[in-house]
């Protein structure tokens, strides 16, 4: 089975990667909308999982535009096989979030961070012939919101071993782009509010926010959300929060670095 991944984020593609390839599924990454859209058209796919928030395009415009395009008839896949369906990535799950996907042409829904069993659901419902078994259902992660119950956990170590299917050498290769990229994401985010630039502001914290819930960081997710709120709504970000951020962001590290995936 042939998937393609759109994703900018290098922690969550890792993630992604991880968790479809121990399912034994071929996985193709590009880093935007843009990117995606060339590679749906020109080559065959099974399955794409579209994040929506993207730099350059984002998973709501290559969508509608790999939808115009196959309406004219430019299919990377047979034409008897139909539209390739496309998969919604992304951490907001409210109605209209979702609704906004689907009237975009994408055919079905997955929050962030992934649920094992969701993901083996959308891979046996829309690529059936991928041969995932019924067993992969009870490989996956915890519940998502069940997850997040309490923000002061600084690191439910256990969800994120299980994401990985306790795979160490992934583990490894998470930890390593975690250490260097999470940390140098919040330095980009402080410049952006420092220099009252909304908008960049908004996408670091959001990626913050997506990588937090990835890695099982769940003090770092609940002040990212609540950072990433604020902006949204155009109200400043306070001096405590961005120091609870770092706080948070250090203890996390800090476990990260102690922990031995054995």
């Amino acid at each position: 089975m042939k998937v393609l991944l759109a994703e900018d984020n290098i922690v969550n593609q890792e993630v992604v990667k991880a968790m479809l390839g121990q399912r034994g599924i071929d996985v193709h990454v590009v880093e935007n909308g843009k990117a995606a859209v060339q590679r749906v058209l020109s080559e065959r796919f099974d399955l794409v999982f579209m994040d929506v928030q993207m730099p350059v395009m984002d998973g709501i415009e290559a969508t509608l535009e790999i939808r115009r395009q196959e309406s004219l008839g430019t299919f990377g896949r047979l034409s008897s096989e139909g539209p390739v369906p496309i998969i919604a990535l992304t951490a907001h799950v409210l109605h209209q979030d979702r609704a906004r996907c689907f009237e975009a042409g994408m055919n079905d829904f997955l929050g962030k961070p992934l649920d094992g069993d969701a993901l083996t659901g959308v891979l046996r419902k829309w690529a059936p012939a991928s041969g995932v078994s019924p067993s992969e259902a009870n490989r996956g992660c915890p519940d998502a919101e069940g997850s997040f119950a309490s923000s002061l956990v600084i690191w439910d170590r256990e969800a994120f071993a299980e994401r990985m299917l306790n795979n160490i050498a992934v583990m490894e290769k998470v930890r390593a782009i975690a250490l260097d990229f999470l940390p140098e994401q919040i330095r980009n985010l402080k410049q952006a509010i420092s220099g009252r630039n909304s908008e960049i502001a908004r996408d670091f914290v959001h990626d913050i926010k997506g990588m937090a819930a990835n890695l099982g960081a769940l003090a770092l997710k609940g002040i990212a959300e609540k950072i990433e709120q604020c902006i949204r709504s155009g109200l400043p970000v306070e001096v405590a929060d961005l120091k609870q951020l770092d706080f948070d962001c250090k203890a996390f590290v800090d476990c990260l670095k102690g922990w031995e995936f054995a």
